[in-house]
């Protein structure tokens, strides 16, 4: 079993989603299931690959999102996990408070989709991330919990962090993997 649930938009495939302002408070809690994807305002975002048209990414451009999220798993005050993701000129102001393996606070885990890359920009966060993860293999990051092959730049997180018991924690980014 698997769920997406967002403050606005449970799963999107390629949308462009733009001047956006929300203020809300989303719960995602729930303790059956295998999978989840718990973000403030899209849940899981991925690509979009029309035949013959090419691969288009999910675009979050000038969203600005405040409150308070709670979920398990995959949790972002803007996404919950996203494949081949860009974030732009956006900003999460609440609190994110997570059960979870991956969470930050604009992204819980953001990953490449083969050479198409998430990427992060002139984004900011501000507020509190809380984990009450027993787990030692939780990634936990300010902006973006865990990042795979992309890219990031011109971003801030103003808060605090509180997790214990986690393998990686950041003020920005809880783990990147990267090839440069």
């Amino acid at each position: 079993e698997s769920a997406q649930a967002g403050g606005l938009i449970g799963r999107s495939e390629g949308s462009t989603l733009e001047n956006i302002t929300t203020n809300l408070d989303f719960n995602g809690q729930t303790t059956s299931g295998s999978y989840f994807s718990y973000g403030g305002v899209v849940g899981f975002a991925t690509t979009s690959t029309p035949s013959g048209r090419g691969t288009f990414p999910t675009r979050l451009i000038n969203i600005q999102a405040s409150g308070d999220v709670e979920g398990y798993a995959y949790v972002g005050g803007l996404v919950g996990q996203g494949i081949y993701t860009q974030i732009e000129d956006s900003s999460f102001i609440g609190n994110l408070t997570t059960y979870s393996i991956r969470a930050g606070g604009l992204a819980g885990s953001l990953a490449n989709s083969g050479v198409f890359r998430s990427s992060v920009r002139n984004s900011m966060v501000s507020g509190n991330i809380i984990s009450n993860v027993l787990s030692t293999s939780s990634l936990i990051g300010g902006v973006v919990g865990n990042m795979t092959y992309g890219e990031i730049e011109n971003v801030t997180f103003t808060g605090a962090i509180d997790a214990t018991n986690m393998s990686s924690v950041g003020g920005i980014v809880g783990s990147y993997v990267g090839d440069n």
